[in-house]
């Protein structure tokens, strides 16, 4: 099966045609993404494809790539929340996600600035 493709905006920017969106951050300090999933495909075909899903969040969580992920409730697709040196590198990321390659989710890959945050958690603030 041909990989899914993100959204023309970020095809663009993965071939470098939008570089001013292209923003790389110093290597002391990552940029902050949500990365929202939305399945295109039935449930059936999601819990096909679980187990594998969580290898791969594991093995992003364990690089320091995933801060946080769920499920959206109801149960039409999740959100990760990852910290990452440019957008291109999560997109490089999502592109090795087996709901990616089976054309499971539609990805929308937001980078924000955080600027308030719960004490345990300042430490994920930009400076």
């Amino acid at each position: 099966m041909a990989p899914a493709s993100l959204p023309q905006r970020y095809d663009a920017e993965a071939r470098g045609k939008d570089c001013r969106r292209q923003h790389h951050h110093p290597a002391n300090r990552l940029a902050m993404f949500a990365i929202i999933l939305s399945y295109k495909k039935p449930l059936d075909t999601v819990d096909a494809f679980v187990a594998e899903h969580k290898r791969f969040l594991e093995a992003h969580y364990a690089s320091g790539h995933f801060l946080l992920s769920g499920r959206k409730q109801p149960r039409t697709g999740g959100i990760i929340l990852a910290q990452a040196s440019s957008k291109h590198e999560v997109e490089a990321i999502v592109r090795l996600d087996p709901f990616w390659r089976e054309e499971i989710a539609d990805y929308d890959i937001i980078e924000f600035v955080p600027s308030m945050a719960a004490s345990h958690l300042s430490s994920l603030l930009a400076n």
